[in-house]
């Protein structure tokens, strides 16, 4: 699936990228360009990147009563 449509960044070269060693946003930005163009996709990228460190994210809207 294609995560970053402006850099043609798919999630399979995002996983290969922490897989390897790139455990932050912004080192797999600057490997693979994702989300250096238009910024449209760099909050579902982010969260990619935390969830496969195991961080998944929180949405506290969610959280709110």
């Amino acid at each position: 699936m294609f995560v970053c449509i402006c850099n043609q960044v798919t999630s399979k070269e995002i996983r290969q990228a922490v897989e390897s060693g790139n455990h932050s946003f912004d080192a797999v930005q600057e490997m693979l360009g994702v989300a250096s163009c238009c910024g449209q996709c760099e909050d579902y990228a982010r969260n990619f990147v935390d969830e496969l460190n195991g961080n998944a994210s929180v949405d506290l809207a969610y959280c709110a009563a």
